[in-house]
Parts: structure tokens; C-alpha cells; sequence
């Protein structure tokens, strides 16, 4: 009899926990606030988007439009170029030499004319954030590869005329930054030279151009980096001394500049109170510093997993869980730009076909085909529906509205990261257009069984429509991208009967789904969509 009563008891535990579990989530917007323009917010990709052996001039010249198609698919609205042309105005040869001669080959794809990548943006309506090439540059006078520490003069001189090029040549209103060097992880000398180089190559470029905005590197991972001398005596330091004593040694200088640069990489350490995110930057940096409360932040490179990991090629983790986290950041209400998302191209990126072999970008272990007779298929991994949702949200309705998480804040970090265990918890971001007539809500749901919501509209709301309902899912989250051209493990499905009930919206989510929600407010009597 005992054996009974414990089996009953243990019954209705998991009844009871099922039903909590299953217990509506309410997202009350009947009072939206303007919590943060999002008029200069877009989610991007970087340049090395391309990553494998593909020679960029390709995609920009012959396959143009097929590339172009690729990121409307993905809703790409901005372009991190770290790699631009990597000694500025160098031709593709000219800077194969020059940086060969310095010490420092890249692969060949990097090297393409800056001009066609900059009127491919114009073209398709994709915003840019260019860098200046540091530490090493090339001087156009001396016609050399030059250190910028050495020759700090020389380097904002050069950083200025392609400040001008890009200016002469139409293109001004494209850059939304420029980021003063990739990484300051990468420190290439002491902190008050790192100071004059970046002091000196702001003010020259903001003479060239007043409207600009610059960019200062923060930093890249979490953790601390080890003393690392190399023969030119250049050293790894910890971000925090770095950055804080190289910023501070700008003195009021640091007004030249606009933007802190975040570079967020983690295996769910991110935002962690140990980790690097931006309220540590804000706590450590710019708080005790009176000539940086200033700055905003612009994240020029994040992705969530480790890298190289295969779970990036998975809906679970690039789709859903790279998308919380890219939702952290749109609702952060000191960050702008977002570009350089890993997830695109390492998620799915390109597929390259050559001689009945196929090489999947990020597939841990295996380099890029070296043929030249490889056929690269692009082919966009599953962030890439969400990447052009929260774009599309944040173009139409340009003001947060509210955001949430049932688990906490950054959620993100609370993610077990063991095998395919995962904290069950429902993420939404909300945004409205200026009339608050137009609602777009993104919910991303790490639940293990259909959820429902009730979303209650804004207050003065006379005939709710639904103009669009549909989810993001997978028959199995942790399926990896194929890579034999046939269908892939996620797909978006319309969802029926999302109808106003009484002021609300009952909207039933799928387990590990994204879901997107677009209402607006309709003359009274008219018909719903």
C-alpha cells in the first residue's frame, strides 16, 4: 500500500510540476514605455562572413546578386569590416607583397577593392562600420608598411585621407563607425602610446570629417591573459589595466571619441559578474573616468559558443540561443550597432563543393579547400531567420517597448551547458513605431513543451489585427546544418487562431521555438487579417 501512495504522491509532483511549467506567461504592454530608441540599433555580420578560401572579389563581382539575395535572406543590415583593405589604399597585389614583406600573410580573399564592398553596402542598403588598420599600416607616401607606434603622425594622416576617400566617393553616409584597431587584447604597445596613436588618428580623422563617430577597442573574452612577450617586446595584459590606463592616459582627448567597442565572446560567461559584459565596462571604465561618461557602446564582434563548436550548426544554440542573447543586447540602453555575429557563418555560413568533396564552414577539424575550382554554395545557417526578424522589428517599430525573461536578467548565463540540458525560461522583446499603432514581439522559449502567452495590447486599442504570427522551429533543436544541399532541420510554420480575446492575445508557442508577433491597431469594425 505504501508503494502506492508514494507512487501517487510521486505522480502528482510531476503533474504539478508540468502544470507549472505550463502556467500562462502574461506580457502586459497596455502601457508601453519608450525604454530606448532603437532608430540606431541594427544586428550585422562581419566580413568574415566569407571565412574558407573564397576570394570576396567574387562575390562582389560575378556572383554579386547572388550574394545580395543571401543577406536579405538574412536580413543583414550592417557590415562589420575588420579587414577592409588591410593596408587601405594598397591594390590587391600591391598589399599581397607589402604584407608579406612585414611578416604578416593573409589569406588571399581578404585582399579585393575597398570600392566594391562599400558600393555593394550603398546597393543593398547595408549600413558599414570600417576600421583603421592597426597596429601596422601602409604610409602613401613612403609607399611602406609602417608601425603605428612608431609613427603615430603618419598613421592619422593615412586613417584621414580614407576618411576623405570614403567621403569623395559617396559613401559617408554608409559608415556608422570607425573602429580605431580590431582588438585591444591584441596590445601592440604600452598604454600611453596606445593613447597617442588613438588620440592622434581620431583628431585627424574628425578634420577630415566632423559627422563621424570613432570607435576605441575594449576587449575580447573573458578571463586574463598571461604576460606573453614576442620579440618586438609587445605584451598580453588583463583588459581591466589595459584598457583603464590607456583610455585614462587620453586625457580630455577621450571627448574625440564616441564609442567603446565590445568584443563579447563566451561559453555562457558573457554577461557573468566576472565575465566582460557592458555593465562591467560601465562599472570598471567609464563610471570613474569623468572624460568617458560619454561614451555608448558598439559591438563590433560577439557570438555566445565557443569556438570552433559544433553547436553552432545547431537551431538550439545558433538559432535560439544566440538569439536571446542578441535580444540582451538590442535591450541594453547603452548600446547601439551590433556587428560581426559568428553565429551567421558558423552556423551554416558557405558550403564549398569540390570534386564530389564537401568542406561545412566551422566543422571543427577541417581547413578550407584549397582548389580554386571549388564551387562555393551559399548556404545561411539557422540564426539567419532570426537575425532578419529582430531586424525587420526594430526598422518598423524603432522604440523598445518592454523586455523580459522569465529566468532573469541575461539569461543567457544561466544556461547549463552540459550535453543538450537547458534551463527552461521564456525571453520576449517588444517594440513599437512612434504612434504606438504597430507592435512587433520576438519570444524565444528554451521550454520543453508548448507554452502559452497572454500579450496584452496597448491601452487606447480599438480593433487589434494580427498581421503576422508565425514561429521558428525544429524537429530536433540539436541537429546539426547539412551539408548535402538537402532540407535543413528548422523551419518557420504560421501560427492559426492568434485572435484578440477581451484585450489580449492568446499566443501558443511550440518547446525551443522563436516565435515573431506582429499586431497593429485597425479603424473599429474593420476586418482582422
Amino acid at each position: 500500500m505504501r508503494s502506492y501512495r508514494l507512487l501517487f504522491a510521486a505522480v502528482l509532483l510531476l503533474l504539478s510540476c508540468r502544470a507549472t511549467e505550463a502556467q500562462n506567461v502574461v506580457i502586459d504592454l497596455r502601457r508601453p514605455e519608450a525604454l530606448k530608441d532603437l532608430s540606431r540599433c541594427a544586428l550585422g555580420a562581419g566580413e568574415e562572413f566569407t571565412h574558407g578560401g573564397i576570394e570576396y572579389a567574387d562575390l562582389l563581382g560575378p556572383r554579386r546578386a547572388e550574394f545580395a539575395q543571401a543577406m536579405r535572406e538574412a536580413g543583414v543590415r550592417l557590415f562589420r569590416f575588420a579587414t577592409l583593405a588591410h593596408y587601405d589604399f594598397a591594390g590587391a597585389e600591391a598589399t599581397a607583397r607589402l604584407m608579406q614583406a612585414a611578416g604578416h600573410p593573409q589569406p588571399l580573399y581578404r585582399w579585393f577593392d575597398p570600392e566594391l564592398l562599400f558600393s555593394f553596402c550603398k546597393e543593398n542598403g547595408i549600413r558599414v562600420i570600417a576600421m583603421v588598420n592597426l597596429p601596422y599600416f601602409y604610409d602613401t607616401q613612403s609607399e611602406r608598411v609602417l608601425e603605428a607606434a612608431r609613427h603615430p603622425q603618419a598613421c592619422a594622416r593615412n586613417a584621414a585621407r580614407f576618411v576623405s576617400w570614403v567621403k569623395e566617393k559617396g559613401f559617408a553616409d554608409q559608415v556608422v563607425a570607425w573602429e580605431l584597431g580590431g582588438e585591444i587584447a591584441d596590445a601592440w604597445c604600452e598604454p600611453e602610446v596606445w593613447a597617442q596613436v588613438s588620440v592622434a588618428c581620431a583628431r585627424a580623422m574628425k578634420a577630415a570629417d566632423p559627422s563621424i563617430k570613432v570607435a576605441v577597442p575594449g576587449f575580447a573574452t573573458s578571463g586574463h591573459w598571461a604576460a606573453a612577450p614576442t620579440e618586438e617586446g609587445k605584451r598580453y595584459v588583463e583588459w581591466t589595466t589595459f584598457s583603464r590606463e590607456g583610455l585614462a592616459a587620453t586625457g580630455r582627448d577621450a571627448r574625440l571619441f564616441d564609442y567603446l567597442a565590445l568584443h563579447l565572446y563566451g561559453w555562457g560567461d558573457t554577461y557573468n559578474a566576472n565575465g566582460i559584459g557592458p555593465e562591467n565596462f560601465r562599472r570598471d571604465l567609464i563610471r570613474p573616468n569623468g572624460n568617458l561618461k560619454h561614451l555608448r557602446f558598439i559591438v563590433t564582434a560577439w557570438r555566445f559558443t565557443r569556438e570552433p563548436d559544433p553547436g553552432d550548426q545547431t537551431f538550439f544554440w545558433s538559432a535560439l540561443q544566440h538569439g536571446k542573447v542578441a535580444a540582451d543586447l538590442l535591450a541594453d540602453p547603452q548600446i547601439e550597432w551590433i556587428g560581426g555575429i559568428r553565429a551567421l557563418h558558423r552556423g551554416g555560413g558557405l558550403v564549398y563543393v569540390s570534386d564530389g568533396k564537401e568542406w561545412h564552414l566551422g566543422a571543427p577539424g577541417q581547413d578550407p579547400i584549397a582548389d580554386p575550382l571549388a564551387k562555393p554554395r551559399l548556404a545561411l545557417g539557422p540564426h539567419a531567420v532570426v537575425m532578419r526578424w529582430l531586424n525587420e522589428a526594430i526598422a518598423a517599430c524603432p522604440r523598445l517597448a518592454g523586455t523580459g525573461d522569465t529566468t532573469g536578467r541575461f539569461s543567457s548565463t544561466q544556461l547549463l551547458q552540459e550535453g543538450n540540458r537547458v534551463t527552461p525560461g521564456l525571453q520576449w522583446l517588444a517594440a513599437v513605431d512612434e504612434k504606438i499603432t504597430r507592435l512587433h514581439l520576438l519570444l524565444f522559449s528554451t521550454h520543453t513543451r508548448p507554452e502559452l502567452v497572454d500579450l496584452r495590447v496597448p491601452a487606447g486599442w480599438k480593433n487589434p489585427q494580427v498581421v503576422t504570427a508565425e514561429t521558428y522551429v525544429a524537429d530536433d533543436p540539436f541537429a546539426r546544418f547539412r551539408v548535402d544541399g538537402g532540407p535543413q532541420p528548422w523551419r518557420t510554420e504560421a501560427i492559426p487562431g492568434v485572435n484578440p480575446v477581451a484585450g489580449a492575445l492568446q499566443v501558443p508557442l511550440p518547446a525551443f521555438s522563436v516565435t515573431r508577433l506582429v499586431v497593429q491597431d485597425g479603424p473599429t469594425g474593420a476586418p482582422t487579417p
